[in-house]
């Protein structure tokens, strides 16, 4: 990993860390309808930044992503369902369960490759279940592949068993999230009204994860040749829809509240797209095409410890345990194993 990408998804976990103060100092919105209100400011900043890249684009590229659509509609309603999961599930639990629960991630990017790995294996359209080639069809189809290496290395960095070192993380990393539950506990507050930590919230944040993982893997394919911008923008709008439809079709929150009510719920959103969304998300985005779901996913395991300590300095949080402080040097050295232990693919040279 180059120095430069190292520090910037530093950057983007620091910033993602804020997401959930501020959600939880908008302890009077509704919970999800806060989630769609940040999206539509990001959405809002990043407009000049996408017409720029739009018009420096060739007329090839631009109907590449015209042709891209429905996938970056498909990303944007995982991310819209992430945030509407989660920003219930900050309103229904403790500030520090809500961020483990949502940081769960790279868990379950080892148990999607271990999956695939045993299905590439053992399934109905392994190579196992195939006839072994005769030499000039092995050579024919050896020359007609050299215009899919890209998507079969995308394929096989998913297919790949985790290494040692990944499962050892990964033992971690679930080592460090059991002793946070088990051993750390956050009085309530004013701003969280006094409700208690629950499962039902604990649940809500994990589907935000199930949810985030769809969309990094959808981003971590089509960054390799879609501008930042580009693809950010049409996914955070189409986030905003999906995140506004769940707070009203499935929620129920009240149709008639809105961000404009009270100036605080503005400036809260504006702060919340400017750093979470903005310096969070949408530099996660610019390093996709070089750094690997699995590292981002890991790094961003860190919310739980700086997002308490964020919660802590303002107030809408408890004083973090030593819980807190075991699990954030665990989770280093996961970090560390599973960065040293991950099989590294040929990541898409795009840098815009």
């Amino acid at each position: 990993m180059r120095p430069l990408d190292a520090f910037l998804v530093l950057l983007a976990m620091l910033a993602t860390s804020s997401g959930g103060l501020w959600f939880a100092l908008m302890f009077d919105a509704p919970p999800v309808r806060k989630a769609s209100w940040r999206l539509f400011f990001t959405a809002c900043i990043q407009v000049p930044f996408c017409v720029h890249q739009y018009f420096r684009a060739n007329a090839d590229l631009r109907g590449k992503v015209l042709h891209a659509l429905p996938r970056l509609a498909t990303s944007g309603v995982f991310l819209g369902l992430h945030f509407g999961t989660w920003s219930w599930g900050v309103s229904n639990t403790s500030l520090t369960h809500s961020l483990l629960f949502v940081s769960t991630t790279p868990l379950l990017i080892i148990l999607q490759k271990v999956g695939m790995a045993v299905w590439a294996r053992w399934g109905p359209h392994s190579d196992n279940s195939r006839p072994m080639p005769l030499q000039e069809d092995t050579e024919l189809e050896e020359e007609g592949s050299a215009g899919k290496m890209d998507d079969a290395s995308h394929t096989a960095s998913l297919s790949s068993f985790p290494t040692p070192l990944e499962m050892l993380g990964t033992l971690l990393g679930f080592t460090s999230a059991a002793l946070l539950i088990l051993l750390g506990s956050h009085k309530p507050n004013k701003y969280t009204q006094g409700v208690p930590v629950s499962w039902t919230g604990d649940l809500a944040s994990f589907l935000g994860a199930l949810c985030i993982l769809v969309y990094l893997d959808i981003g971590g394919s089509l960054r390799r040749w879609c501008p930042t911008f580009l693809y950010a923008l049409p996914v955070n709008v189409c986030a905003s829809l999906c995140a506004y439809v769940v707070s009203v079709v499935v929620m129920q929150e009240d149709i008639r509240r809105n961000v404009w009510d009270r100036p605080r719920w503005i400036l809260y959103s504006l702060c919340a797209a400017a750093t979470a969304g903005m310096m969070g998300h949408t530099i996660i985005n610019y390093v996709q095409c070089r750094v690997s779901s699995l590292i981002i996913s890991v790094a961003l395991l860190m919310e739980p410890v700086t997002g308490s300590f964020l919660g802590w300095l303002v107030g809408v949080q408890g004083v973090p345990g030593w819980a807190t402080f075991v699990m954030g040097g665990t989770l280093m050295v996961a970090l560390l194993l599973i960065i040293l232990g991950e099989r590294k693919p040929p990541l898409s040279q795009t840098t815009e």
